[in-house]
């Protein structure tokens, strides 16, 4: 029905839209015949249709002929019963008005004028019959107008033609009537045919869009197929790349991968994890990875570690794990699980690191942080913690608690003459056998250089500490060899008792200090307790160690001389430099006094270099005053022999001082040459070749070996003072200077007795054959004015040769 409708509306457009385009040409004619018409009345009758007529006629015509083209511009525009009321009313309009054109000529009207208006008619007719098929009943109207009332006007004509002209218009009215329904049939069918044609030629142009349109569907789903395969082969691309990438990341990256199924199972495992313990793929591959769990772990771990790992997703830490011979390895083991699309676990990835050496480092670092490097005993840290928690449990448990401070004797000397190398592995040995004598829970800890400490817990009493510092002054004293070398060296020790000589760990550590200078100072190789009074000994020994460098720093010290003499002439041959301190508050500060400290503090070689320039100075000022080139000697100490570039230095203060070094002589003494006698020999030889005379002082007090004794360059032994002394008291002291003296002949070298005091002494090294003597008995240590007044009050002019 609805499709019938439709076809209707379409018959009825297509009809009045023809009606519109055919309608224009009638329009036309319409005017032209009523033009025509008015011109022949005019020209038969002589007078003018009616006016209003023919005025109304015109202009129904043009309203027709207006609406017309008027129609076919808007024909779109308006409803179809719209455009067909503008067809038909104009065209009934003009239909009227040829009805009444007859009825105006009735009266007066001739049948020539009869005929010719028939004709118009008839040809009005004829046209419209045809023009008109578009529409029904306006048309039909249109035709009856035009033709029945010129029959009506024949058959009242009087003219006895008439009546068959009406009857002929008749058979003609009747004759259009049916010529329009034919035509109009005819119009019908061929609009309902072209509609229908239309309609399939559309529905084909449809059909023919629809399939282009779904032919651009199928070219654009082609396009955007070929492009999302072109996307995806590049996915795929990617994917492969990355897969490769991620495969070659994981056979070569440093650290061991291995990946496990949901459940556990070991699926893959990388070169690198296989390297790091052993096992080969296969062995891994298939395995659970509690395999890799040493046989002592803990399974409540490891549970955690699973139960982290499904809660969290991830999961870090360190771990011990197997390797193939069953060896262990610490682990940072870091696990992450990988997820499907719905977010369900089917893999788990383990990132393993060996970080047991790494283990090792770390805990050697902590060792270190509270340990002695060298030695492995604990440090002052770690002492001071021990010593802290000591005092609190002594406290506790109302017991004491024992503080040794131990300080090794002339270790300087061992380590500046043999070497650190030496040092250190006689610092070693001394720890083993400190270590030895105490107990589990006591502790013993080196502060650093050859300081050690004991701490001694839960005493009753101060004896225990008494007992053990002999113990380790025996142990310590003991000879010990080292390399090529048997040394012997000795310890003092101080002791402070908690809580009678302090209640915190500062107070013990600073009384025992005390306590161990004392020891030092109470001839070194024994313990002391401390005691209040040491308190006074050990500001007055740091009040004398701030003094002796304010005294370096500002000229307090000074250099007196002591002449050398020729034993049988008596006769000046040289002076030994001899360091003095003058202090402005304490006096005369004996060398007995500041030296022992010197040596502690290390100011021993900085007041050597000192005596070395000033000595310098001192020759090369007397040979300006006219006093000639005096030979002098200079003591040099065991730091400036073994540390320094004593060479260099002599050298150099020379060319300063603008002297040969030729008239210089050092005197050294028997440990500094032979602890290390091969070092000394290269140093010795050089001092040689600058023409600088080399001295052994204290020759007799120390352990020398002949054969290097034989070999080394030395020019001079002198004798001891101590010897000196003896040999005036008993055969036993003669005997010893007798020996020295075969012995400096036999290797032809010159000898020096030294504290020659009285003039038995002297004569007795004379007739011993000693080639040198000084002391007392010529002259004391003075300062170099008054031997330069000497000189210049000598008459006889015995003074050393220029």
């Amino acid at each position: 029905m609805e499709n019938e409708n439709r076809h209707d509306q379409l018959l009825r457009w297509s009809l009045i839209e023809n009606a519109f385009a055919q309608g224009q040409g009638g329009a036309l004619l319409n005017g032209a015949a009523v033009i025509c018409v008015a011109w022949l009345h005019r020209s038969m009758t002589g007078d003018w249709l009616a006016i209003p007529w023919l005025l109304a006629m015109l202009t129904v015509v043009a309203v027709r002929l207006v609406t017309l083209r008027l129609g076919g511009r808007i024909f779109t525009e308006y409803s179809l019963p719209f455009m067909e009321r503008l067809f038909w009313i104009p065209l009934a309009a003009v239909s009227a008005l040829w009805a009444l054109l007859p009825f105006q000529l009735w009266s007066g009207i001739r049948l020539e004028e009869v005929l010719v208006l028939a004709l118009i008619h008839f040809g009005l007719a004829g046209r419209a019959a045809s023009v008109l098929a578009p529409v029904l009943w306006s048309a039909r109207f249109y035709i009856a107008c035009l033709l029945l009332p010129g029959a009506v006007l024949f058959f009242t004509l009087p003219s006895p033609g008439a009546v068959v002209l009406g009857t002929l218009t008749i058979g003609y009215l009747l004759t259009m009537l049916s010529a329009h329904h034919w035509a109009r049939k005819t119009l019908l069918t061929a609009r309902r045919s072209l509609i229908e044609n239309q309609g399939l030629l559309g529905e084909a142009r449809r059909q023919q869009e629809l399939v282009e349109a779904l032919n651009q569907d199928l070219l654009a789903a082609r396009d955007a197929l070929a492009s999302q395969n072109a996307g995806l082969e590049s996915m795929v691309a990617e994917r492969t790349a990355k897969v490769r990438l991620a495969s070659a990341a994981i056979e070569n990256i440093a650290a061991g991968v291995i990946v496990t199924d949901a459940e556990g199972q070991i699926v893959e495992a990388n070169p690198a994890f296989c390297a790091m313990t052993g096992m080969s793929p296969a062995a891994i591959v298939g395995q659970p990875i509690g395999t890799l769990n040493p046989a002592d772990h803990d399974p409540l771990a490891v549970e955690a570690m699973w139960a982290e790992l499904r809660r969290m997703g991830h999961w870090s830490g360190e771990v011990w794990s197997r390797k193939a011979d069953g060896g262990l390895f610490l682990e940072r083991r870091s696990i992450d699980a990988v997820r499907d699309a719905d977010g369900k676990v089917t893999h788990y990835v383990f990132a393993v690191t060996d970080i047991t050496e790494s283990q090792e480092k770390d805990e050697r670092i902590r060792f270190l942080a509270f340990h002695d490097a060298l030695t492995g005993l604990p440090n002052r840290f770690l002492l001071e913690d021990r010593l802290r928690h000591g005092i609190e449990m002594a406290r506790r448990d109302r017991e004491q608690l024992g503080l040794m401070f131990l300080d090794l004797d002339q270790f300087k000397s061992v380590n500046d003459s043999l070497g650190h190398q030496v040092g250190d592995l006689l610092l070693m040995e001394v720890a083993q056998r400190v270590k030895s004598l105490v107990r589990q829970s006591d502790t013993v800890a080196r502060l650093g250089g050859d300081e050690f400490v004991v701490l001694v817990r839960g005493l009753q009493n101060g004896r225990v500490c008494a007992m053990l510092a002999r113990k380790i002054i025996e142990a310590i004293s003991e000879p010990i060899q080292v390399l090529s070398h048997r040394i012997n060296i000795g310890t003092s020790i101080g002791v402070a008792v908690f809580p009678d000589d302090g209640v915190d760990g500062t107070t013990l550590m600073k009384n025992a200090d005390v306590a161990m200078y004392a020891a030092k100072a109470a001839g070194r190789g024994v313990y002391r307790f401390f005691e209040p009074a040491m308190s006074e000994a050990a500001r007055l020994r740091l009040e004398l160690e701030t003094a002796l460098r304010h005294a370096l720093a500002h000229g307090e010290l000074s250099l007196h001389y002591q002449p050398k003499v020729v034993a049988t002439s008596g006769q000046i041959v040289g002076y030994e430099a001899l360091l003095r301190w003058h202090n402005a508050e304490r006096g005369a500060v004996q060398p007995s006094q500041f030296i022992p400290v010197a040596e502690d503090c290390g100011l021993i070689g900085e007041l050597g270099r000192w005596t070395l320039r000033e000595a310098c100075r001192q020759i090369a000022a007397w040979h300006r005053a006219g006093f000639g080139w005096q030979r002098v000697a200079v003591n040099i100490s065991a730091r400036q022999f073994v540390e320094g570039d004593l060479v260099g230095e002599i050298l150099c203060q020379a060319e300063a001082a603008e002297i040969p070094p030729t008239l210089l002589e050092i005197e050294l003494t028997e440990s500094m040459v032979m602890n290390r006698p091969e070092a000394a020999a290269e140093t010795l030889q050089a001092l040689k070749a600058l023409g600088v005379t080399v001295a052994i002082d204290d020759f007799g007090t120390g352990y020398s070996s002949l054969a290097y004794l034989r070999r080394l360059p030395i020019d001079v032994l002198k004798i001891d003072r101590s010897f000196v002394a003896e040999a005036d008291l008993d055969e036993h002291g003669v005997a010893i200077v007798h020996t020295i003296l075969a012995l400096a002949r036999t290797l032809g070298l010159a000898v020096v007795a030294e504290g020659v005091e009285t003039e038995s002494q002297a004569e007795l090294l004379r007739r011993a054959g000693c080639d040198f003597l000084q002391g007392y008995l010529f002259s004391r240590p003075v300062p170099a004015a008054t031997i330069e007044a000497r000189w210049q009050a000598a008459s006889d002019g015995v003074m050393a040769p220029s």
